[in-house]
C-alpha cells in the first residue's frame, strides 16, 4: 500500500481536537498547520508534501472529522485510480456538510508533484474573494502540466459540525459575499438541513450570516473584525472542546 502524509489545516476551529483524534486513530503520520489567509494555507500543505517522502499528501481542513479507516480508503482508491489514469494529479473526496448536504472537501494529491505546486501557489496573489483558491488553482496547474484530476463517490467524513457559532456566521456572511449568485440554493439547503432538528442553533445562525453579508462587496479578511456573536444575537459562545 502506498505511503500518506496527512496535513491538517487549522484556524482556530472548535472541532480541531475531534479532527485530530480521527485521525490519531488511523495514522501518526501527520501534521497540523496554521496559516492565514487559506491560500498560505495551502502553500504551506504542499511545503510539508516536498519535504516528505510519502507517496501520497492528504490534505484534510481542521473543521473535517474523517471516518473511521478513510485514511486506508483514501490511499486505496488512489493507488487503484493511479493504475488507470497513471498521470493522476489528485482525488477529492466528498464530506457530509452539516449544512448544505454534501461538499467535495477532502484531498488527496500525489505527493511527487508537491514541490511544483508549491512552486506554482507561491507566485498566486491573496484574492479575498476567491471563493475556491485550492480547488480553481489546482485545476490551472494540472491542465499546464497535462495530469488528471478526478473525484470519489462516497462520503469519508463530517463537514462543519461541532464548530463555534462565530465560525459559522463568518463563513456564511463570506459565502454571501463570494457565492453571491448561489444564495437562494444555498438558504434552500440549509432549511432543508434544518428539518433534521429544528432546535440546533447552527443554522439559524448560518442564515442570519448569509442574511448580513448579501450585497457586500468586500470579504472582510481578519475573523476578529467581525462583531462578537454575544453582541450580534445576545447568545453565548459554544465552549471549546476538550
Amino acid at each position: 500500500m502506498l505511503k500518506a502524509k496527512v496535513v491538517i489545516r487549522a484556524a482556530g476551529e472548535r472541532s480541531l481536537p475531534l479532527c485530530i483524534q480521527a485521525i490519531q486513530e488511523q495514522t501518526d503520520d501527520f501534521e497540523i498547520i496554521e496559516e492565514r489567509p487559506f491560500i498560505k494555507a495551502v502553500t504551506k500543505t504542499f511545503e510539508v508534501g516536498k519535504n516528505s517522502n510519502a507517496d501520497l499528501l492528504i490534505a484534510v481542513d481542521a473543521d473535517v472529522i474523517l471516518n473511521k479507516n478513510a485514511i486506508s480508503l483514501m490511499v486505496q482508491e488512489t493507488e487503484s485510480t493511479l493504475q488507470q489514469l497513471p498521470n493522476l494529479l489528485m482525488i477529492d473526496f466528498p464530506l457530509i456538510d452539516k449544512f448544505r448536504g454534501t461538499c467535495l472537501g477532502c484531498h488527496v494529491y500525489v505527493n511527487k508533484y508537491s514541490a511544483e505546486l508549491y512552486d506554482f501557489f507561491k507566485t498566486i496573489p491573496y484574492d479575498p474573494n476567491e471563493t475556491r483558491p485550492e480547488k480553481n488553482n489546482v485545476v490551472r496547474f494540472k491542465e499546464q502540466h497535462g495530469l488528471k484530476n478526478t473525484s470519489y463517490h462516497l462520503p469519508v467524513g463530517l463537514h462543519d459540525y461541532e464548530q463555534y457559532y462565530s465560525h459559522i456566521y463568518i463563513k456564511y456572511y463570506r459565502r454571501a459575499i463570494r457565492q453571491a449568485a448561489f444564495i437562494p440554493q444555498i438558504i434552500d439547503l440549509i432549511i432543508r438541513r434544518r428539518t433534521q432538528d429544528p432546535n440546533d442553533l447552527d443554522f439559524a445562525i448560518a442564515l442570519y450570516g448569509l442574511y448580513e453579508g448579501q450585497g457586500k462587496k468586500e470579504v472582510i479578511t481578519d475573523a476578529n473584525l467581525y462583531p462578537k456573536i454575544e453582541d450580534l444575537l445576545g447568545i453565548s459562545e459554544k465552549q471549546p472542546l476538550a
